[in-house]
């Protein structure tokens, strides 16, 4: 787990580090934190979809020769029909499922072109704050971007 963007990993962190298993096939993936006026884009899992009700930041899969950075650009651009650019990086998180693990590249990103996002793989979307976001249900593994997200947020005066 890269935490150098990060600071300190928190006593939770370490234990659901300790946590990951070896030997699952790994799949490397980014999610793009979109952040305008204070508040965050997400949106909800569509029925018929992996984890479908619950709810995420846009990103998709890291295809080979691809960058992480050049990835959650492109996916916010496939996903949202958005121009975007990497503000931060809030590291890697990893998270065993049962039968793979995933490599998380969670950045912080703003829109570059004035567009609204707009989603077909979603049911419901919307802008929230931290606070908001919460209060909303994610898979386990996203949980673990708000503990960083915070920290990010109190480092940068917003």
């Amino acid at each position: 787990m890269n935490n150098s963007t990060c600071g300190l990993m928190t006593e939770e962190e370490k234990e659901l580090t300790n946590n990951v298993r070896t030997g699952l096939p790994v799949l490397e993936v980014t999610t793009g934190l979109l952040l305008r006026d204070g508040k965050f884009f997400c949106g909800r899992r569509r029925k018929g979809m992996s984890m479908a009700g619950k709810w995420e930041f846009p990103g998709g899969k890291i295809e080979p020769g691809e960058t992480a950075e050049r990835c959650v650009v492109r996916e916010l651009a496939e996903e949202l029909h958005v121009s975007a650019a990497v503000l931060a990086s809030l590291g890697v998180i990893e998270h065993d499922y049962d039968d793979f693990r995933i490599r998380l590249h969670v950045f912080i990103c703003e829109i570059t072109d004035g567009s609204e996002p707009a989603s077909a793989e979603h049911t419901d979307t919307s802008w929230r704050t931290v606070s908001e976001l919460e209060n909303l249900g994610w898979d386990e593994c996203d949980i673990r971007i708000f503990p960083r997200l915070k920290r990010w947020l109190d480092g940068n005066g917003d």
